[in-house]
């Protein structure tokens, strides 16, 4: 696995629960920290392999993946297309699953991954899918 690399640093504004900050998605937010952040070091996006945020917004109306919508919104070129999840079972571990396809767009496999008390998707299932499209497409 190659080394991650901090190349500079972009925040947001801080703002408190109902605050001027209440209106404003939190995926368009974090899209503006990834835009600016590649605006200012030249990084070509191409060469970005993964957006990793926080849990910024679990519930309402507009609920969705926040990593993945903010990669989206920031124009980032995206590979392959995946959603991880985590569905509770009382009164055991929770299961972990992640469905994806690649390449996005023109998919040539698609790989769905359940793992029975396996915990949160991005812990046990996800990892599984990688190892499955590194076979998939001789990656190393």
């Amino acid at each position: 696995m190659p080394d991650a690399l901090i190349v500079d640093a972009v925040r947001t504004p801080v703002g408190r629960y109902g605050g001027v900050l209440r209106d404003v998605r939190p995926d368009d937010l974090a899209a503006h920290v990834v835009r600016e952040l590649i605006r200012r070091t030249h990084i070509d996006p191409n060469l970005i392999e993964d957006v990793i945020f926080g849990a910024g917004n679990q519930a309402g109306e507009d609920n969705r993946n926040v990593a993945r919508m903010v990669v989206l919104l920031a124009g980032l070129p995206v590979a392959v297309a995946g959603q991880t999840g985590t569905a509770e079972a009382p009164p055991s571990d929770d299961h972990s699953w992640y469905v994806s396809w690649a390449p996005f767009g023109h998919p040539k496999v698609v790989v769905v991954v359940m793992i029975e008390h396996g915990g949160f998707g991005a812990e046990a299932a996800a990892p599984a899918a990688r190892e499955i499209y590194k076979a998939f497409f001789h990656l190393k």
